[in-house]
C-alpha cells in the first residue's frame, strides 16, 4: 500500500471511528454507512463481509490496527472524538 491509500485509510478510520467501534461491537454497518463508505473500506481492507446474518460486516485486523493507533490517544467521553494531539482541544 502506497503512502496516500494508507493516508485515506486512516483518515477514513479517524473520521468514522465512532460508527467502526459500534460495528466492531457488532451493530450493523449497513445502518451505519453509506453505501460508498462502505465500498471505499472494503476496497482498502478495513472491512469484509461476514459471515452469517445478510448485510453483516466486520473489521478485518488490518482495520482493528489502524482504529487502535488512531483512538490510542483518545479522550474517553469527550465530544466529537477530540484527542490528546488535536490542536482543537485547548490545553491549561
Amino acid at each position: 500500500m502506497d503512502y496516500l491509500e494508507q493516508r485515506s485509510a486512516e483518515n477514513l478510520v479517524w473520521f468514522y471511528q465512532e460508527e467502526l467501534i459500534k460495528i466492531d461491537s457488532g451493530e450493523k454497518a449497513s445502518s451505519l454507512l453509506p453505501t460508498a463508505v462502505r465500498r471505499r473500506l472494503i476496497s482498502l481492507g478495513i472491512l469484509r463481509l461476514g459471515v452469517g446474518l445478510p448485510c453483516s460486516f466486520v473489521l478485518t485486523s488490518k482495520g482493528r490496527k489502524i482504529l487502535a493507533d488512531v483512538t490510542k490517544d483518545r479522550i474517553p467521553g469527550c465530544p466529537g472524538g477530540h484527542s490528546r494531539t488535536n490542536p482543537r482541544v485547548r490545553r491549561e
